[in-house]
């Protein structure tokens, strides 16, 4: 009887221990699947300095959101309504030369609304909050 549960109990730990390392494959795929390249190399990470903008959309519709130079229209993606949006603004953006524009349209229409010109240095934050019909300057931080 003995030689009968041998084979069997043998068979059953290896079935045991593939499936533990199957398992903990799938988890260890799962977590690393679950991060982005910049959440692995952390804040450290060494590349080009940009800044950030903020908008704060606190109309109902829905807004396209510009940063304007040298009279060009430079699409930085769309803020829903009642709702916010941070955008990552690329050093290329940032020269040293004069203010950033920033400015909004609705969606398909012209623009509509334009900040006057402000300095954004890199590595800061700038918050544009939408409300109403004026035109307030965006806060840098």
């Amino acid at each position: 009887m003995s030689s009968l549960l041998g084979p069997r109990l043998g068979r059953a730990a290896s079935r045991i221990a593939r499936n533990g390392l199957l398992w903990v494959a799938l988890v260890s795929l799962g977590i690393t699947g679950c991060t982005r390249p910049g959440d692995v190399a952390g804040r450290g990470a060494v590349r080009p300095r940009g800044a950030l903008i903020e908008v704060r959309n606190n109309e109902f519709d829905d807004v396209v959101v510009y940063v304007v130079r040298t009279g060009i229209r430079i699409r930085l993606g769309i803020v829903p309504a009642l709702s916010s949006r941070t955008f990552d603004v690329g050093p290329s953006l940032l020269d040293d030369s004069g203010g950033l524009v920033l400015g909004t349209a609705k969606a398909g229409q012209d623009i509509e609304r334009v900040t006057s010109p402000f300095n954004l240095p890199r590595g800061r934050m700038a918050i544009w909050v939408l409300a109403g019909n004026r035109v307030q300057q965006p806060v840098v931080r």
